[in-house]
């Protein structure tokens, strides 16, 4: 059985680190009339100067550090956005500082401090295990907060925001930015809808042709012709030689339009983009070819026209 105490007292930020070390002695005296199997959980303000010493006195023989992690965290807490969970920092019967190094890491990193809770006597056998499960994609998440097409949302929210900051291939971005991000863009779930057909028609990953979708919906004047524009794609009824929409989709079909693209999720926006290509030379009645079409590595992503 656990206990889990949230009424305990929190140490304020501002307080000495005296103040904290002995409010952490007295929280570790309190452990020791727990019985086996018995945990207790307190919510305390860890500030840079107690988590120097909860690293310097706890943390024997941790695992090594990743510094992306440690980076993930302080950038969070530096723009006010870390929030407290369940997930905080654990400390064994021993003594011993079993989870929770890279956080405090962060702290000290930000140079900010922040809430966390502090979890007491611990198994110390749990050290091995813990944070090894399969961590939470971006889909998981939107799929909890409640939103239909996780995957795809998450998918298509991540292309989204490499194409509007640096195009970088391999962008790691994190679960709550995409999370926020949908909450942005209600669009998006209806371009979710409409860029799935275009992406089981011609077996592509979905988030190239929703992005484009959105971006259209979102950018163009001429938005009222997306609808022509999409069922023509599909189907190629009475599309004419280098008609910008017969273009695309024979470039769709025989998977040229990013083979010239090594690596990443950069084919993916060479997708999105060859699709806004065609849009805008369609829109405006002009003939294409493969590529006058095509977006390569070092070219500027389309405007909508």
């Amino acid at each position: 059985m656990s206990k889990l105490d949230l009424l305990s007292p929190v140490v304020l930020p501002g307080q000495s680190l005296e103040a904290f070390v002995a409010w952490f002695a007295q929280q570790r005296r309190a452990a020791e009339r727990l019985g086996p199997g018995e945990l207790m959980s307190r919510s305390v303000a860890i500030s840079p100067a107690a988590a120097r010493w909860l690293l310097d006195n706890c943390n024997a023989g941790n695992r090594p550090v990743r510094q992306a992690k440690v980076s993930e965290f302080a950038a969070k807490i530096r723009a006010g956005r870390w929030r407290l969970t369940s997930q905080g920092i654990s400390i064994s019967k021993s003594g011993r500082l079993n989870n929770g190094q890279h956080r405090l890491l962060a702290i000290i990193d930000a140079d900010v401090g922040v809430d966390l809770y502090v979890t007491f006597n611990e198994d110390p056998t749990a050290f091995d295990v813990l944070d090894t499960g399969s961590p939470r994609g971006s889909g998981d998440v939107l799929h909890i907060i409640g939103h239909k097409n996780a995957n795809y949302l998450a998918s298509s929210a991540r292309l989204l925001l490499n194409i509007e900051g640096t195009l970088t291939a391999n962008a790691r971005i994190p679960n709550d930015d995409i999370a926020t991000f949908v909450a942005q863009r209600p669009l998006l779930t209806d371009a979710v809808l409409v860029g799935k057909r275009v992406a089981t028609k011609f077996q592509c990953s979905a988030a190239a042709p929703i992005v484009a979708v959105y971006l259209i919906t979102m950018g163009s004047s001429r938005v009222g012709r997306l609808t022509e524009f999409v069922d023509r794609l599909i189907d190629g009824a009475g599309l004419s030689a280098r008609n910008p929409i017969l273009v695309l989709r024979d470039e769709l079909q025989k998977k040229g339009i990013d083979a010239h693209i090594r690596g990443g999720n950069m084919r993916q926006v060479a997708t999105a983009a060859a699709m806004i290509n065609a849009w805008n030379t369609w829109v405006h009645g002009r003939k294409a070819s493969g590529a006058s079409i095509r977006w390569n590595l070092g070219d500027t992503f389309p405007d909508v026209e």
